[in-house]
């Protein structure tokens, strides 16, 4: 497996690409490309994973207030998966 690239720069749909294709051990859900619905998305992914994400800060509005927050969550997903 390859490691996760780090959600520094392009889109949530690209980064989301970039997870499908490194983690092939994940099911990963297919997002819609707007970024406002990426919470949902991670919602869906943690709870189809729930045996290797169980430890995955849940992408709650009041510690991800804003669209761009999907990055920071995504630092927390790479840090849990690549420590496990």
């Amino acid at each position: 497996m390859s490691s996760i690239k780090l959600p520094n720069y392009g889109s949530f749909y690209q980064w989301f690409m970039d997870l499908n294709r490194s983690r092939p051990d994940l099911i990963v859900p297919i997002p819609s490309q707007n970024d406002e619905d990426w919470r949902k998305w991670a919602m869906l992914l943690i709870s189809t994973n729930k045996d290797k994400l169980s430890k995955v800060s849940l992408p709650l509005k009041g510690q991800f207030p804003d669209n761009k927050s999907w990055r920071k969550w995504a630092y927390f997903l790479i840090q849990n998966i690549e420590n496990s």
